[in-house]
């Protein structure tokens, strides 16, 4: 072949090779271009065939919310309880966080006589049973707890103790107000937002004092002055007291009946209140029909003026109290025996501020 020809096929061969070369490197090239991505950071980027990014953000906190607040089922007016006793009642609320209901903790409750100024300040706990009561460990309703996950509502109940000595506010002094039950919810950031709801509480009058009044053994003729009567006011009002009295049935105009022989007319007992006083000079005597002592004004009791404790035993409490005092004349003949009366003490509401 002549050496002409055989340059010319090395030269073309030569060429060929950088053609092919040239496709397979553009195409390994797009083809690594197109899995290549680029990870942000503070240091330059790296390239490699396959890379992440790592993403992050920030879910701002929303406080709890407290609504659908029930007093007492709804009631419109709750009665306290007996005489030195106290009712247990329990304000319920729906707390919703919209973060999830596991953040909700703690929930407290505040339960206080409307009109009460700054009801979040003043004694320390709930010692001042008179208008204000707090709770600061409500617990979770068993039958609505929170489940979790994206559950966002839980159900509370805030119960209060309320003393039998609370303030009224269907009558009294107070009639112009009500009592507010107000609940918090909070979470790791602080409290959310209260609901309220409002209830009337009810005048109750409660009257302690000994059943047995005791002259003893008296002789025909003979007088007796000034035993005692002592008058408590356990209850949550003020109250004045209507006296009236029978021996044998109601108006009977009779003091005591006796056996077997003889009774006593009702202008036989006479009595007083508040002060020792002589028979026949000063008292009053027993009627069929009460007869209200508008001096009286027995005060109910005031707990801020009590000594405040940790632990208080409310049976002994020193509620507000009065004494009436008795004499009785036994006619200079035509009784003989054991004589027994009735002695009916009523009490009125005394309504007007103290």
């Amino acid at each position: 072949m002549p050496k002409q020809k055989q340059v010319f096929i090395y030269f073309f061969l030569i060429l060929l090779a950088i053609i092919i070369i040239i496709i397979i490197g553009s195409i390994f090239y797009f083809t690594l271009k197109s899995n290549v991505k680029i990870t942000e950071s503070s240091s330059p980027p790296s390239i490699t065939g396959f890379a992440t990014a790592v993403t992050s953000a920030t879910v701002t906190n929303s406080l709890p919310s407290a609504s659908s607040v029930s007093m007492s089922a709804g009631a419109a007016t709750e009665t306290v309880g007996l005489a030195r006793t106290a009712e247990r009642l329990t304000c319920a609320a729906t707390i919703t966080d919209l973060n999830g209901c596991v953040e909700v903790n703690p929930v407290s409750g505040l339960f206080y006589r409307t009109n009460l100024a700054n009801p979040e300040s003043g004694l320390a706990g709930a010692l001042n049973w008179s208008n204000r009561y707090q709770n600061g460990t409500c617990v979770a309703d068993a039958a609505d707890t929170c489940t979790g996950g994206t559950d966002t509502t839980v159900a509370y109940n805030c119960t209060f103790t309320v003393q039998s000595f609370v303030d009224p506010t269907d009558a009294g002094p107070f009639s112009g107000t009500t009592w507010t039950c107000n609940i918090t919810g909070s979470d790791q950031a602080g409290a959310g937002t209260s609901g309220t709801d409002t209830i009337e509480i009810a005048q109750a009058l409660n009257l302690e004092f000994n059943t047995s009044i005791a002259f003893g053994s008296l002789a025909l003729g003979a007088t007796k002055e000034n035993v005692t009567t002592k008058l408590n006011n356990s209850g949550n009002n003020k109250f004045d007291l209507a006296v009236s009295g029978y021996g044998v049935s109601v108006k009977d105009h009779l003091s005591f009946n006796c056996t077997p022989t003889g009774n006593l007319s009702n202008t036989s007992l006479e009595y007083m209140f508040k002060n020792q006083f002589v028979y026949g000079a000063s008292g009053n005597n027993l009627s069929d029909d009460d007869v209200t002592n508008s001096t009286l004004n027995l005060e109910k009791l005031d707990f801020v003026s009590q000594t405040t404790t940790t632990a208080i035993n409310t049976k002994s409490l020193n509620y507000p109290n009065e004494t009436i005092y008795w004499g009785l004349l036994i006619p200079a003949n035509g009784v003989g025996g054991t004589c027994t009366g009735t002695v009916v003490l009523t009490t009125a509401a005394d309504n007007a501020a103290t």
